[in-house]
């Protein structure tokens, strides 16, 4: 009840938008490119690359996995979701490059991610799935190998690292600095409070598996939602090595929104580990939806002072009664009083100008 009414609340307003499905498992329609032949047998790990017009860096992301240094085989699963650039045709000559280690899986329309982890799951053979996007690559020839070691080491059922991010030409390195540089095991909470890429994320199949089956009512599996609720039912280790880019284009599904979308963007996702984690995640979660709310409000408020603010207001007021803390009644009473300040600065540069 409470998801139907945040998307009636968002119709209308560019924003993301909630649909709760009982069956995630069913990949649909799809081809694949790949000499059977040539093939490894027994690959131990599985390397999902989703490619969506990424023609300028699908090459150079692709390269950066065939390049890895291994002790074991490894296969590269390029699931191509039916782009309009040159994305496919590259995708095509790459197999056609390393027939031994790409298999390309692709549609005849555009899934939107819908379909992806369903995919994943029906084509991968390896023991482990590690994932990467067509404008991201790899930045260490021995991350695989790294990620592998550091499972084994922990006996944990996934993996995740440090990144660098790339924007403009320059990098800049992402890692925690309370995580130190040791290999340890991390908690819900650390997930939680800090992001991590998908770049660099290693899960066992299936245990990967096992969580889709078991969470298939969430329609949408954000990077951020799939890591905190593997974070939930299993052990999770961190590699403490920066180990691949992520590049910010401005292109992307997420990093081409206003900033408010983004934050929009942001409580959908805790709005589903809300729905999903047991309660001491829920404590946890509730607390950042408020937050979360109130800045995306006054965001929406000081960029259109006129269009949308009641709804806006609303959506507030459902985030904040949707968790079980103290927001119910302050909540929503300290957000209004901010979009009061926030309105009358902007009519007093309103004022000022016709002046």
């Amino acid at each position: 009840m409470f998801c139907k009414l945040i998307s009636r609340l968002m119709r209308g307003t560019g924003g993301c938008s909630f649909e709760y499905v009982q069956d995630k498992t069913d990949p649909g329609v799809f081809y694949e490119r790949s000499n059977e032949q040539d093939l490894c047998k027994n690959p131990l790990v599985t390397v999902r690359l989703v490619a969506y017009n990424h023609e300028k860096w699908i090459e150079e992301a692709i390269e950066s996995v065939v390049c890895q240094e291994c002790p074991f085989e490894y296969e590269i699963l390029v699931l191509e979701d039916c782009s309009t650039d040159r994305t496919r045709e590259i995708c095509f000559q790459m197999q056609q490059k390393y027939p031994q280690k790409i298999r390309v899986v692709y549609g005849a329309r555009n899934e939107k991610g819908r379909k992806i982890q369903a995919r994943t799951l029906a084509c991968a053979r390896g023991k482990y799935v590690a994932m990467l996007e067509g404008d991201d690559y790899w930045d260490d020839k021995k991350k695989l190998a790294k990620q592998i070691a550091c499972i084994r080491e922990t006996g944990s059922l996934g993996c995740v690292a440090y990144y660098s991010t790339l924007i403009d030409g320059k990098k800049e390195d992402r890692s925690v600095s309370e995580w130190g540089r040791e290999v340890r095991l991390l908690s819900q909470k650390d997930v939680l409070r800090h992001y991590l890429h998908t770049s660099t994320y290693v899960f066992n199949l299936e245990a990967y598996r096992s969580m889709i089956g078991r969470y298939g009512q969430i329609a949408k599996w954000y990077d951020t939602t799939m890591l905190n609720i593997f974070a939930n039912d299993y052990p999770l280790a961190l590699c403490p090595e920066r180990l691949s880019v992520y590049r910010y284009t401005g292109e992307g599904i997420y990093s081409s929104l206003q900033a408010w979308k983004k934050m929009v963007h942001g409580v959908c996702i805790l709005l589903d580990l809300y729905r999903t984690l047991p309660s001491p995640g829920k404590r946890m979660v509730a607390k950042d939806i408020f937050k979360l709310a109130c800045r995306c409000t006054v965001c929406r408020f000081e960029q259109s002072p006129v269009d949308g603010n009641i709804r806006w207001r609303f959506f507030l007021v459902a985030c904040a009664m949707s968790c079980n803390i103290w927001t119910p009644l302050f909540g929503p009473v300290i957000a209004l009083f901010r979009l009061r300040k926030c309105w009358k600065k902007r009519r007093g540069e309103l004022i000022r100008v016709i002046d």
